[in-house]
């Protein structure tokens, strides 16, 4: 099946296509972004700086966004790399959101 192995995330490709974007970011995103180009994923796929994490991926978001659009953080991976927990990281997210917005 196409999209199995790695981190599986070519099973995604797809259903992705039908976004804007998708910037992974993260010490698995580069995987990530390989799964999905990979599999033919239709929208942009970006990745958030070369050691980027979630300021990096929100700030290349906004960039990539159009008016009206809606960014959402829709982690696949835990984040241990960055935050304590999957609140934390949330809350940084609205955070960053909301000071960029």
């Amino acid at each position: 099946e196409e999209g199995v192995g790695g981190l599986g995330f070519g099973r995604l490709a797809e259903e992705l296509g039908r976004h804007r974007a998708v910037v992974t970011f993260g010490e698995s995103g580069d995987e990530i972004n390989a799964e999905l180009v990979a599999a033919g994923c239709a929208c942009t796929v970006d990745r958030a700086g070369k050691n980027g994490g979630l300021k990096a991926a929100v700030e290349r978001a906004l960039q990539i966004a159009h008016p009206g659009d809606v960014i959402l953080l829709s982690p696949g991976c835990a984040s241990f790399d960055e935050f304590e927990n999957f609140i934390q990281r949330g809350q940084v997210f609205a955070e960053l959101y909301e000071e960029n917005a």
